[in-house]
């Protein structure tokens, strides 16, 4: 899927340009928020993006959130 794509969906979404660990799988679910981990590409690095980073975008499409850890451990929301 294209990430631009993704965003027709007017919700709370995470995007991972890379890898997501395991743990931030659980914890989205956790939240019901969907997650859409996208295979690394340089185009991306070269947009700004960073590899495996969480990045929390809002309904209307804006990042709400660009963390450099992608990892359920550093947001322990309850």
């Amino acid at each position: 899927m294209d990430n631009h794509k993704s965003l027709a969906e007017m919700r709370w979404q995470i995007h991972v340009y890379g890898e997501a660990p395991a743990d931030l799988d659980a914890w989205r679910r956790r939240y019901d928020l969907p997650m859409r981990v996208f295979d690394w590409r340089d185009d991306y690095r070269q947009a700004g993006l960073m590899r495996n980073a969480l990045y929390l975008m809002r309904p209307d499409g804006y990042v709400a959130l660009a963390s450099p850890v992608a990892t359920a451990e550093r947001w322990p929301v309850t």
